[in-house]
C-alpha cells in the first residue's frame, strides 16, 4: 500500500488494522471489521483492479484472518493432578 497515495479516511483504516493486528493478543472480531472496512475502501480502486500483486496480498491476509486456527495455538489443559509425598 506504500507504494501508492492514499486518501486519510484509507490511511486512517490501514493504521487501524495495523494496530490492531500487532497487538500482542488481537481481537479477531475487530481484526475481521478493520480488514472489511479496509478493504470495500480500496476494493473498488483502479489500483485494486489493476496491480495484482496487491489484489493477492489482500487474499493472503483474508485467508489468515479465515484460518483463526493458525492465528493461536491450541492450548492444551491437563486435569491430572500429581501427589507429591
Amino acid at each position: 500500500m506504500r507504494n501508492y497515495i492514499w486518501d486519510f479516511q484509507t490511511v486512517e483504516a490501514l493504521a487501524d488494522l495495523e494496530i490492531e493486528t500487532y497487538k500482542r493478543f488481537p481481537n479477531l472480531d475487530v481484526l475481521a471489521s478493520d480488514f472489511i472496512k479496509l478493504k470495500s475502501l480500496v476494493g473498488s480502486t483502479d489500483v485494486y483492479h489493476d496491480d495484482d500483486e496487491f489484489q493477492k496480498s489482500f487474499t493472503k491476509y483474508e485467508n489468515l484472518l479465515n484460518d483463526t486456527d493458525s492465528i493461536y495455538a491450541d492450548l492444551k489443559t491437563f486435569r491430572k493432578v500429581v501427589v507429591v509425598a
